[in-house]
């Protein structure tokens, strides 16, 4: 029984140091893992998100706070060439996202845009009251090193030009011009529009070669000299007018929508015994310009201003406006459709239809062309009945709106 102790004791013991020896490598194992984690957790932390093991390399040999800033930030894909271009790195993330906006630019431009932008330029905003997100929304809209020099320059400050920023379409180097022309209009929306499109009331005097319209599909597009429609442009769902359509018409085509309101209109006078006929509709822009010409050729240039728009700048090329007549001048019982009880009666109710007379009388100083009561022009029931019910011009809608076409320079 002694000797059994006495080994058991032995076992007990020597099977006890090796646990000790186990415990003991795996705790130096643990220590080495830690200490080397420890040495290399920026880089373990730049592979978990994504980069190389060259890339992660690179961006643990660069100095702290740029190291930091870009393991704070999500993974760039263009990391590489920011790299490449020895640009500065606490600017990669601004870099990336500048790309994102405008992948146009080259990155050699982006590079430099940033890196002027987040220097004195971005402090000196700063101290104007706009934060981040506030230069970032202007930077998405392509605002320019040089529009922020201007509002630097003229002391504008973020509080200012903030009713500005929320309109559409604005210009960050009319905002002085926005801020004086806003304490008569009161209106932030119609002061953008009206300051940087003068010519869209054409109390106006127009001068210049213009702007290209590149939304001409939308029903609201408004379409004047000035906005002028690409000579090529030709809606895509032309359609023939569903009514009876005038003898000497050469233009019966109309955008869809336009035939399903005009098929309606129609029918509807028709119950109440009138007698509607459909006198021109999309014109492209070839017959607009030998349309415009044998009118100044005929009777001189004053005249054809007034009663004809410019090749370009008419709505029939949209599709969506149309010249009305009676059957009764089709018969020649009537000289003109603003004679009839038909013209009375599609004055009262175009609007239910989606129609406006677009060249109300009385205000060719706001639309440029005389008073013409055969053309309509379409533009849904909601806003044609806003506009009758307001007695107001289509410019003068698009304006209070902000509804302005999107446009480049001719």
């Amino acid at each position: 029984m002694l000797k059994r102790s006495n080994s058991y004791s032995y076992s007990y013991g020597r099977k006890s140091n090796n646990n000790l020896k186990i415990f003991g490598i795996i705790g130096l194992v643990v220590a080495i893992v830690a200490v080397v984690v420890f040495l290399n957790f920026n880089r373990i932390r730049a592979l978990v998100k994504g980069y190389n093991f060259t890339q992660a390399n690179q961006i643990v040999a660069m100095e702290g706070e740029a190291e930091n800033e870009i393991l704070a930030s999500d993974f760039m894909e263009h990391f590489d060439i920011w790299h490449d271009l020895e640009a500065t790195p606490v600017n990669y993330d601004d870099y990336e996202k500048y790309y994102e906006l405008f992948q146009d630019y080259q990155p050699s431009e982006i590079v430099s845009y940033v890196d002027e932008l987040n220097g004195e330029i971005y402090s000196q905003l700063e101290e104007l009251g706009f934060d981040h997100d506030g230069i970032w929304a202007m930077v998405s809209n392509s605002a320019s090193i040089s529009d922020f020099e201007y509002l630097i320059d003229n002391k504008l400050s973020a509080t200012q030009i903030a009713p500005y920023l929320e309109v559409n379409g604005y210009m960050v180097k009319n905002m002085k011009a926005y801020i004086e022309a806003d304490k008569t209009n009161n209106n932030p929306t119609y002061t953008v529009g009206i300051t940087n499109y003068p010519f869209i009331l054409s109390t106006a005097e127009y001068s210049g070669r213009g702007y290209t319209i590149t939304n001409p599909d939308e029903i609201l597009t408004l379409v004047k000299a000035g906005f002028y429609l690409d000579n090529s442009y030709e809606p895509g769902d032309l359609v023939e007018a569903p009514m009876p359509i005038a003898p000497d018409c050469e233009n019966p085509l109309v955008r869809q929508v336009v035939a399903d309101a005009l098929q309606q209109m129609y029918e509807d006078a028709k119950a109440e015994g009138l007698s509607l006929v459909f006198n021109s509709g999309y014109r492209s822009y070839t017959v607009q310009a030998q349309t415009y010409q044998d009118i100044e050729t005929r009777y001189g240039g004053l005249y054809a201003s007034q009663y004809v728009a410019l090749p370009g700048a008419s709505e029939h090329q949209t599709g969506l406006g149309v010249d009305l007549t009676s059957q009764s001048v089709v018969d020649g019982t009537r000289i003109t459709f603003g004679d009839t009880a038909e013209y009375k009666w599609v004055l009262a109710n175009a609007a239910k239809y989606g129609f406006i007379n677009r060249y109300p009388e009385s205000t060719s100083d706001l639309t440029g062309i005389a008073h013409e009561p055969w053309h309509f022009r379409y533009v849904g029931a909601e806003v044609a009945q806003e506009i009758t019910d307001a007695n107001i011009t289509f410019e003068q809608y698009c304006l209070e709106n902000g509804i302005l076409p999107t446009v480049v320079a001719r």
